[in-house]
């Protein structure tokens, strides 16, 4: 049987594939989810936020379905060894390498995030920090013309810690996980450029996820919306009023209906 590649998902969750009630409790009681709410009441009054955390909670499992090996990426197109097989001088581009990389540990921080769009603009934004340390106790990189083109890993083990702006959603313990014993690595990995660029690399780049689907929140009907509406009911009213008395008659019925219906509708309107 084929051992797929683990995903973030399966590596910090485990068979459950996503965030517990309580870690999903965490994301609605951090500082950084409160700002966001505020912001949006601020903004645009009248947004449902239960709409919003709906939309929210069901893109967070999709955050972390991405395979790991793409988040090893930045990790391994630093490391030393790796780099050495692609330095051109010593390499030409047809000789192909197995560089062994056994018992060595990978760091990795990655920024995952939900954005919240209405009509097509952007709102605002949620962002994770992930930090993933795996250890490997076997791994070889396949390396040719600089770049990775195949990785042969055997079992890791490690920790996951996910937060969000200092708000500490999971820590968690990675047990022993078998990888699949080849991967390749697509149209490789480049490492000539990470060699040239680490002296002045402020660390591995953020890998941003955004959902294919971003959550697109619910109509609002705006002041300037129920206004309007109020307007055309009032036409309304008016006219059947007319047509249902004669013209001597219109005026006062009107000023009554106004006094006594249409005036309080209208303050409870614009509150």
């Amino acid at each position: 049987m084929t051992t797929a590649v683990p995903d973030l998902s399966s590596l910090m969750f485990g068979p459950r594939d996503s965030l517990s009630d309580r870690e999903l409790r965490a994301v609605y009681d951090a500082s950084s989810t409160r700002e966001l709410r505020q912001g949006l009441n601020e903004r645009m009054p009248g947004l449902p936020w239960s709409g919003i955390w709906g939309h929210i909670r069901a893109c967070l499992p999709h955050l972390f379905q991405i395979p790991a090996t793409e988040i090893l990426a930045a990790a391994w197109e630093k490391h030393a060894l790796l780099r050495e097989a692609a330095d051109e001088a010593k390499h030409p581009p047809g000789e192909i390498l197995v560089v062994p990389m056994h018992k060595r540990a990978f760091t990795v921080t990655h920024h995952p995030r939900v954005e919240l769009f209405f009509e097509g603009v952007k709102l605002d934004e949620l962002e994770f920090d992930l930090d993933l340390e795996l250890l490997f106790e076997t791994l070889e990189v396949i390396v040719q013309g600089g770049r990775a083109i195949e990785a042969r890993p055997g079992r890791c083990q490690g920790k996951a810690t996910l937060a969000l702006q200092g708000h500490r959603i999971l820590s968690r313990r990675i047990g022993s996980v078998q990888w699949p014993g080849r991967i390749p690595l697509g149209q490789g990995i480049p490492l000539r450029d990470a060699a040239a660029t680490e002296t002045t690399s402020a660390g591995p780049p953020p890998f941003t996820v955004t959902p294919t689907a971003s959550p697109q929140l619910p109509p609002v009907r705006t002041k300037s919306h129920r206004l309007r509406t109020f307007v055309f009911i009032l036409l309304l009213a008016a006219t059947s009023v007319y047509v249902g008395a004669g013209f001597d008659q219109w005026a006062p019925k009107l000023e009554g209906f106004w006094s006594h219906e249409l005036a309080p509708a209208l303050k409870r309107l614009l509150r």
